[in-house]
This record gives C-alpha cells, sequence and structure tokens, in this order.
C-alpha cells in the first residue's frame, strides 16, 4: 500500500543568514565557507526546491567584497523562481527598541541595497530573533515590507488555537496593517535535529487533513554549518542534501513555496492581535536570575499534571525590553544610541552627516544589547565595536555643538539624573545618584569607550548543581559559584555593585586584597551605590567642574557613625581629576580604609601587551597584584596603543586585578576579560569633626 497521503502541504522553508556588526573577515569567511556556499551550492542542484533566504546587509556587504559571484549566483535563482530574498533591518536592529524613524531607514536600506545591486525586490521582513511588538506593524508598511514572520508561540497567548497555526494572518497598529507568517515549532524540533523520517512523518500527518495547510519554518545559518558539530551532521554525514533529495521525492504532496508566493495565492486567516513578545526561551532570559528560578519552579509545577499543554503557553516570562533593565551597560549603550540618534535626526548639514547615519544604523545591531544562548552583552569585543561607532558618531556632531558643555538630565531613563558632559575629547555620563560614579568615557579622538567594562553578574544557569552547558569538551557543569569543566574548577564571582569609575569604598583596614576582588568583603560604608546630592555644575575657561556631596554614614561593627562625602569632578582635555573631602560627622573615633575604584574598559589585549609601569617596576595587567607607597602609574595597552595615566596626591596601596566573567556560549563555557579594576587605598583615623582631602588625577594621552 502507498503511504502517499491524501492531500498535500505546502513548506514555506527558508534559512536566516546574520553576522552582527563587529564580525571578523575570519568569522565571515568561516560562515561562507561551512554554511552559505554549501547551501546555495544545494540549492542550484535541486532547482525545482523554492526556499527563503534572509541575509543581513553585513553578510550581503561582505559578499559584495569577497565573492561577487555568490550575488550573481542568487540573482539567477531568484530570477527563476526558486529563491526569495528576505528583507528586515539592514543591520539586524530589534526595530521596536530603535527610533521608529530609524527602524523604517534601516528596512528601507536593505531593500534598497538588494533592489540596486540585485535588481530583485525584497520579500517581507525578517524580525531580528523574532521579537514583535504592535509598533512593528506600522514601521514595516511604511517601509515597504508586507509580512514577516513569527514565533508561532506568540499567536497562541492571542487566542490562535494549535491547530490554526498554519498559512498566515493579519495584524495592525494605527491602521497600518502587515500579514505575519507563524513559524511553526514542532519543525523547529525536527529541523535538522532529528531523522528525516520523523520530520516527514509530521509532514504527511498535515497533509492528509486534506486542508492544502501552509506550514512556515526558518532555520537558523548556525545550524546548517556554522559550528564543528553542525558541521559533521550537516555535511560529512549529509543531512542536507538527504533534505533535499527528500523534499524532491516527496514533491508531489509537500510543495515548498516561496512566503510571496503564498501571500499571492491564498486568502488571509483572519486578523489577529499579536501581544508584544518574544520566543519563551529568550522572555525567560530576560528575567533576573531570581525570577527566572521562580519562572522555572513554576513550571515545573504545572508540568505535574496531566494538561498542563494548555496553560504553558501563558507562562512568558518577561520581553526583550527586560534585557536593558537587566544589564545597565545595555541600557547605557541604547541610551546613548537613542540621544545621538535625536541629534543626528535634529542636526543641520554637515560633512560626514552620511557616514554619521552608517554609523547609526551599525550601533542598533542587537548582538551586544543582552545574552541568551550566545554571549551577547558579555562579549567585549561586540560591546567594543558598538562603543567605537557611538564614540566615531559623538565626534562627528560635536564639530557641530559649542565646547565644552554639560548638562543635567536623566539620560537613561532611571529616574534619576545624570550628568552628560563633553568637551570635544573627552564625552561622558557622570552618574550622582549611584555614588557620584562615571558611567560612560568616551575619548572622541580614538573613538573608544573608557568605561567599557561589565559587573560580574549572577546568572540562572550558574545556580543549580548539576546545570550542563552545551558542552564543550567533555563534562562540563555548574555547581554553586564553581563551573567545572574536565578537572579545572573555575570559580565564579558575582558583584554587588555595577562597575564604574571614581568609586568611593570603605572598609576594615585589615581587609584583604583578595577578599575584595571577589567582591565577599564588608563594606563599611553607603557611599559605593547610593545617591550624591549635586552641590554645583558649571564651566570656566573651557574647564567642566561638578560637585556633589553625600550626608551618609559608616558602619563598623553595624553601629552607624555619620560621615559626609564630598567629591568634585574637575574636567579639562583629556585628563580629570576627582577631589575628595571627607568628614567624620559623628561622636566617636574612627579607623578605616578608604578607597577610590577605577573600573577600566581596554587594557584586555594580549597578556603581555597590556602593563601597568610604576616608578620601578612594570606589572602585567592580566594578573592580580598588590603595590605599596604608590604615587603615579602608567597604565599601557600596546595592542591599542593607548596610554593613559593615574595619580593621587597622597601615597598609597594600589590594588589590580582583570574582571572576568564566565558565561553561557554556544559552544560551552566562555570566558572574557572584561577589564581592569585598579584601586588606590589608603588608612586613616579621623577624630570627630575632623576631615582630610584625597586628590585622584586620570589623565588620557591623546
Amino acid at each position: 500500500m502507498s503511504d502517499t497521503p491524501g492531500g498535500c502541504v505546502n513548506l514555506v522553508a527558508g534559512l536566516n543568514c546574520q553576522m552582527p556588526v563587529g564580525a571578523t573577515e575570519a568569522r565571515l569567511q568561516e560562515a561562507f565557507d561551512h554554511v552559505y556556499r554549501p547551501f546555495v551550492s544545494r540549492l542550484v542542484e535541486y532547482p525545482h526546491l523554492c526556499w527563503n533566504l534572509h541575509f543581513s546587509g553585513t553578510v550581503l556587504d561582505f559578499f559584495y567584497r569577497k565573492h561577487p559571484w555568490m550575488l550573481a549566483e542568487l540573482k539567477r535563482l531568484a530570477h527563476r523562481g526558486q529563491v526569495e530574498l528576505i528583507g528586515g533591518g539592514f543591520y539586524d536592529p530589534v526595530l521596536p527598541v530603535i527610533p521608529a524613524a530609524d527602524a523604517v531607514d534601516q528596512v528601507r536600506k536593505l531593500r534598497g541595497w538588494i533592489e540596486n545591486n540585485l535588481s530583485l525586490t525584497a520579500g517581507g521582513a525578517w524580525l531580528t530573533e523574532s521579537v514583535w511588538e504592535p509598533s512593528c506593524a506600522p514601521v514595516l508598511a511604511m517601509a515597504g515590507a508586507g509580512y514577516t514572520f513569527l514565533d508561532e508561540s506568540l499567536f497562541l497567548p492571542a487566542g490562535v488555537a494549535e491547530g490554526d497555526l498554519f498559512g498566515y494572518y493579519a495584524a495592525e497598529d494605527q491602521g497600518r496593517r502587515i500579514f505575519i507568517f507563524p513559524l511553526s515549532n514542532p519543525l523547529r524540533g525536527l529541523i535538522p535535529g532529528r531523522p528525516l523520517d520523523q520530520l516527514f512523518s509530521y509532514l504527511r500527518r498535515l497533509a492528509n487533513r486534506n486542508e492544502n495547510l501552509t506550514v512556515c519554518w526558518f532555520g537558523e545559518a548556525e545550524e546548517f554549518g556554522g559550528s564543528t558539530e553542525s558541521r559533521r551532521y550537516i555535511h560529512a554525514e549529509g543531512y542536507l542534501e538527504a533534505l533535499m533529495m527528500r523534499l524532491t521525492e516527496h514533491s508531489r504532496w509537500v510543495r515548498t513555496r516561496r512566503a510571496g508566493e503564498v501571500i499571492g495565492s491564498e486568502g488571509c486567516r483572519g486578523l489577529v492581535a499579536v501581544p508584544s513578545g518574544a520566543p519563551r526561551a529568550m522572555m525567560k532570559w530576560s528575567l533576573s536570575h531570581e525570577a527566572e528560578g521562580n519562572l522555572q519552579a513554576a513550571e515545573s509545577d504545572l508540568n505535574l499534571r496531566h494538561d498542563a499543554h494548555r496553560f504553558v503557553s501563558y507562562f512568558r516570562g518577561g520581553s526583550w525590553r527586560g534585557f536593558l533593565a537587566k544589564y545597565s551597560e545595555a541600557n547605557l549603550m541604547h541610551k546613548t544610541m537613542l540621544r545621538l540618534s535625536r541629534e543626528l535626526h535634529h542636526s543641520g548639514h554637515f560633512v560626514g552627516k552620511e557616514a554619521a547615519y552608517e554609523l547609526l544604523y551599525q550601533s542598533q545591531s542587537h548582538a551586544p544589547y543582552w545574552h541568551g544562548v550566545s554571549a551577547g552583552i558579555y562579549d567585549p569585543e561586540l560591546r567594543g565595536a558598538h562603543w567605537r561607532r557611538l564614540a566615531a558618531l559623538d565626534r562627528s556632531l560635536a564639530a557641530t555643538h559649542p565646547q565644552p558643555r554639560v548638562e543635567q538630565v536623566d539620560f537613561d531613563c532611571d529616574g534619576q539624573d545624570e550628568i552628560l558632559f563633553q568637551n570635544g575629547i573627552l564625552s561622558g555620563v557622570l552618574n550622582p545618584g549611584y555614588g557620584g560614579s562615571l558611567s560612560s568615557c568616551l575619548l572622541l579622538t580614538r573613538a573608544l569607550n573608557l568605561a567599557g567594562t561589565l559587573t560580574r553578574r549572577k546568572e540562572h544557569y550558574q545556580r543549580h548543581p548539576g546545570n550542563v552547558f552545551h558542552a564543550r569538551g567533555p563534562d562540563v557543569r555548574v555547581s554553586g559559584r564553581e563551573i567545572v569543566t574536565g578537572d579545572k574548577v573555575l570559580v565564579v564571582d558575582d558583584d554587588w555593585y555595577s562597575r564604574r569609575i571614581f568609586q568611593d569604598h570603605f572598609f576594615a583596614g585589615d581587609t584583604r586584597m583578595g577578599r575584595f576582588e571577589r567582591c565577599d568583603y564588608g563594606e563599611w560604608g553607603d557611599f559605593v551605590n547610593q545617591p550624591y546630592r549635586v552641590l554645583e555644575t558649571g564651566i570656566a575657561d573651557r574647564t567642566i567642574r561638578v560637585r556633589m556631596e553625600r550626608e551618609g554614614g559608616l558602619y563598623p561593627f553595624h553601629q552607624r557613625a555619620a560621615f559626609a562625602v564630598q567629591k568634585e569632578l574637575t574636567l579639562q582635555g583629556a585628563g580629570m581629576e576627582m577631589a575628595y573631602r571627607l568628614e567624620n560627622r559623628s561622636d566617636r573615633r574612627l579607623e578605616f580604609a578608604f578607597a577610590v575604584e577605577m573600573n577600566l574598559g581596554l587594557l584586555c589585549g594580549p597578556h603581555d601587551d597590556v602593563f601597568c609601569q610604576f616608578e620601578s617596576e612594570y606589572r602585567k595587567l592580566m594578573d592580580s597584584f598588590e603595590m605599596t607607597g604608590q604615587r603615579e602609574m602608567r597604565l599601557v595597552d600596546l595592542d591599542e596603543g593607548l596610554q593613559q595615566t593615574l595619580g593621587v596626591d597622597e601615597p598609597a596601596r594600589v590594588w589590580s586585578f582583570p574582571i572576568i566573567t564566565f558565561s553561557r556560549g554556544p559552544g560551552g563555557v566562555d570566558k572574557h576579560i572584561q577589564g581592569i579594576s585598579l584601586t588606590c587605598v589608603w588608612d586613616m583615623t579621623l577624630e570627630p569633626g575632623q576631615h582630610c582631602k584625597r586628590l585622584v588625577r586620570w589623565m588620557v594621552k591623546v
């Protein structure tokens, strides 16, 4: 008896091929060799199969520069009706979280690139990471992209039954309509991870419904040769060729279709109000580690019910915007991008404005703003690539404004004002509401963020014994604060405060550097992450001054002693000073250690290329070390060609250690050096009513 079903099924199959801004030529070439070229070559060999391909602007530019024949091949495949090129944001932004005008421009830019270089019209638009908010509808409609694709889990809370997740639906906002294809989760689980017999068994069940159903699936390039493991399965073991062959053999009842063709030939299934969201896993990752753990526990309880499947779609976690709240560094980068976008759009004509827009769009690429399976924000190279573009854009716009300038505004939308400063060389953000610290300091002349480090955080996957990373090598697991990989045990430290520059610590005089490095020492003061009051801001003789004060306390042995700190920032040229006035306002004598911590980005190059030069010796910044009786040190990064000088008015102990994070990555445990912590420590004794002063100088050689 024939196993051919009585009906047929339409398969809208696609591949998403994107690369983040900052991807190296080597990484692009690797993807070309193992994903893009083999996949397109297979399509050429199977001319009766239709496919939908999304290439980000970064990838298309690479083809244009290095492999123009690939563009010619794609054009030929499109002209014979075999391939539809899917548009989207040129640099893969998350469209709802960038300004609407920029989102429209990004989609139009990719459509324009495809039209100008390939003489083709892009079909629809790919939404980066399937992140959706209703505002996407008018953006895509205005950009000329009539349809998109979304994870099917977003349709379930909108009331669409699992049995109806086929074809395409309409969605609208402000009267602007687009069409949306649900991306099939069953197919996502079957391709490419399961045997082909299981895939075609599922498709056969759909065909036997005799409803001429259309089902949509998009794979990720990483799964089709982007990793060593996938290359073995996809190429060496022949999965890709076998898939193409089976689709061809069963083409009578499995019809591969282009998405635009389906839109033109099938009716819409109706209007659906898709709520804001993203794939369920991403919405979990956007939660804090405590909230993610609570959600996982709730799901475990739910799964004890026999009918859990009826409710699980409503356990959705947070939203993509939760990453901006979870990672203050991502929020800082995002709000810097928004500020520069506003300034650029409101600026008059200036030489280089077109290039400035390019920098803006590149800084909107999604990768370093979040963290899930890939390193994302934990990757200092990705963050650095964005900060370079933001700093270069800031430099271009600085030339259109009088310098220096200072402004007090709630820049990062956290409910507390920040102080933005700029003098043509340095541009930064001072946070009175967070210990009077410096969270961003862009060196405009070199397009670098000197403060571009990252806080060590607790992640949910680090806190469960036996939790297994996708293995890189044998037996990688996490237990408490330790990552065990093979015979090595790596300690996972986390910080209770966000790492910034000019952070004020008070602790016992016998505190050891090792405990400070692990962030498990006893903090006596309430200054490092608490608000300071702004007393004065101003500019005189091209020098910016900001004076702040906090009337707080020290808590030796858990008893409060009234204590006040004034700190005055002076910024001129490529240098700045922070002057401290410490006053004991209690009725008892206080003995303590006072420390100023500087968390510096960069300085993360090859081990021998970053070092600290003291008067009599050199120390490698990739090592933890302590020096005593120091007044000045020179920080050198040979890889960047950068020199910084840190000086103090009174001899101090100097503690230095690299800021190291361990995070989940596609290959297992990723270790990253995020920057350097340099701390100047003084032992002090203050009688009641007594005060003392300290001065910290920081200079960058430009």
